[in-house]
């Protein structure tokens, strides 16, 4: 199988440490639905933000090579481009190496943002609320101000 999953120690089937357990080698990425997973929501899990990913908070991206997931790709790509001299250095077989990813594989691996058409029929199936609220405190008096204000997108 070119597609890689989950062995019941938890370990990436074709990465070094599940090898090291007796797994057999798989030749590949990891299966589209693993990458998924970091991807969107994934019952039950709650929706995530991708500001999370950017600051550290959560991770977005996952090594094809032996699972590790990292907050953002410049993390993933310092990774791989690591490991590939440290996988040389071990003698590890150059099929189950690390190797510095193509310009053409980050999109499949990291979160991409939604195009402006994606935008636009989101937004048009779905009721959109946008509700505004600007707070403040008056300095004379110390009193707190607010104001608030409801935009429904589509009237």
């Amino acid at each position: 199988s070119a597609a890689s999953s989950m062995t019941a120690e938890g370990l990436f089937e074709g990465s070094p440490k599940a090898l090291a357990f007796g797994a057999e080698p798989v030749v590949g990425a990891m299966s589209r639905p693993a990458k998924e997973a970091f991807r969107g929501p994934r019952f039950p899990a709650a929706p995530q933000r991708q500001v999370d990913g950017d600051s550290g908070n959560r991770d977005t991206c996952v090594c094809p090579f032996c699972g590790e997931s990292f907050s953002t790709v410049p993390m993933l790509q310092l990774h791989c481009e690591y490991n590939e001299w440290s996988d040389r250095a071990s003698d590890i077989k150059a099929e189950f190496c690390h190797r510095k990813l193509e310009a053409e594989e980050l999109p499949e691996l990291a979160h991409r943002d939604p195009t402006s058409e994606e935008i636009k029929r989101h937004l048009a199936r779905n009721f959109c609320e946008v509700v505004v609220l600007v707070e403040g405190i008056e300095p004379t008096t110390s009193s707190t101000l607010q104001a608030r204000h409801s935009y429904v997108v589509g009237t």
